[in-house]
């Protein structure tokens, strides 16, 4: 008897001890959940407002407007730059450069007789090579070639000057070259052309969008060849123009026709 009282308290004890367990866990679970409810939840944070002053300066931003202008000024060259060949053809190499260089000589002392300064002279080629058969099987003769460029050289005396190096040896006129001594002057007022022909061009595209022109912001100079351009007056610019000059000239007539000085500018305006 005093067996099963023992065990009937004790299945008591056990049922009591587990409803604690449970009571404690439920309490737990409550805690937890107190605890979820009353977290903070995170903020979310906004764009930052843009500041007033910046807001009235998009606001007030000036308009623009962007024109190309171009001025073109026509002149005519009066100077010129040839480039002159001497050939010679030999059946040796030695032969030929020998031959070359007497020839070269006696042209060299006519571009001194025509008043041609030393430092306008420059060797600016010399070639040596073989000249075979028609089968090009066996070398022939040898080839030696010296070109002289000339600088320097005033448009009215171009004639009498290659009349004159015909006669000495020169087997070839390779190239003839056209400056003007006022490019100067000329790229200057051909950049006010372009300048004015901007703003031309900016009136009207103004007028296009209901717009008034106002100042210039900016001005830029574009792309300028100087490849007319003729820089260096050793005294025979101002030969050209004189009667001795003009009156003992003789040989192929010259005609240098007229060249174009460009000049280009890119405007910014602003627009109210």
């Amino acid at each position: 008897m005093k067996k099963r009282i023992a065990m009937i308290l004790a299945a008591v004890c056990i049922v009591t001890v587990s409803g604690c367990g449970a009571a404690t866990a439920a309490q737990n679970v409550k805690t937890a959940e107190t605890v979820t409810e009353t977290k903070p939840a995170a903020k979310v944070q906004e764009a930052p407002k843009a500041a007033p002053e910046a807001a009235g300066a998009v606001a007030s931003a000036e308009s623009t407007i962007t024109v190309n202008g171009t001025g073109e000024i026509k002149c005519e060259p009066d100077m010129a730059e040839v480039m002159l060949a001497i050939e010679t053809n030999e059946a040796t190499v030695e032969e030929s450069q020998k031959k070359n260089a007497e020839e070269t000589n006696a042209v060299l002392k006519t571009l001194s007789d025509e008043g041609i300064e030393e430092s306008s002279i420059q060797t600016s080629d010399y070639s040596v090579y073989p000249r075979y058969d028609d089968y090009g099987e066996e070398i022939v003769s040898y080839s030696v070639n010296t070109t002289l460029t000339v600088s320097d050289v005033p448009i009215a005396n171009v004639g009498k000057l290659l009349s004159a190096c015909g006669k000495s040896g020169i087997t070839e006129v390779r190239n003839v070259q056209y400056f003007y001594s006022g490019y100067d002057e000329a790229y200057e007022t051909a950049l006010g052309e372009s300048v004015a022909a901007a703003e031309k061009k900016a009136v009207a595209l103004a007028a296009a969008a209901g717009k008034a022109l106002g100042g210039i912001i900016s001005i830029t100079e574009g792309y300028q060849d100087t490849s007319l351009r003729y820089v260096y007056d050793n005294g025979m610019a101002s030969y050209a123009d004189t009667e001795a000059a003009l009156a003992t000239g003789t040989g192929p007539d010259i005609k240098p026709g007229e060249v174009t000085v460009n000049a280009e500018v890119t405007v910014v305006y602003s627009l109210k």
